[in-house]
């Protein structure tokens, strides 16, 4: 996967999560590999992950 980072100044709000020492150990090396923070990087998985799904057309991206 190749992540297209474009640094700028976030419209985004404090998320917490935890995470093993291992996966910590990756995302400082992403983190350090891509130049960005670790919310950047998140930001950019996701939509890659989200883009690389098939969703129903007319599906509600907030539709619960």
């Amino acid at each position: 996967m190749k992540l297209d980072i474009e640094i700028k100044k976030p419209n985004t709000q404090t998320v917490q999560f935890r995470i093993d020492p291992d996966t910590k150990q990756m995302l400082t090396f992403l983190r350090k590999h891509y130049g960005c923070t670790s919310g950047v990087l998140l930001k950019q998985m996701i939509k890659q992950s989200y883009e690389s799904i098939s969703i129903p057309k007319g599906t509600s991206l907030f539709s619960k």
